[in-house]
């Protein structure tokens, strides 16, 4: 679980929380409320196969919060 950890290096960043998730493992992403007002989920993040959900935050804000099951593969 990570919280305001993507968005920089998407590749670097995915990488290490996949490296760190075991097999069939969750990657989750919240970003929780701050400054930015999001009109649409991540793209970035979408492309990379993460699904999205959406919620309103208590001030009023959208929130969108990201997640991937992980399947790593075996020799």
């Amino acid at each position: 679980m990570s919280g305001h950890v993507v968005g920089d290096f998407y590749d670097e960043e995915i990488a290490e929380l996949t490296h760190v998730t075991k097999n069939k493992g969750f990657i989750v992403c919240c970003n929780g409320d701050d400054k930015f007002k999001r009109t649409a989920p991540d793209h970035e993040l979408v492309t990379r196969g993460f699904e999205f959900f959406r919620h309103e935050s208590c001030e009023g804000g959208i929130i969108y919060d990201y997640g991937k099951r992980i399947q790593k593969g075996f020799r």
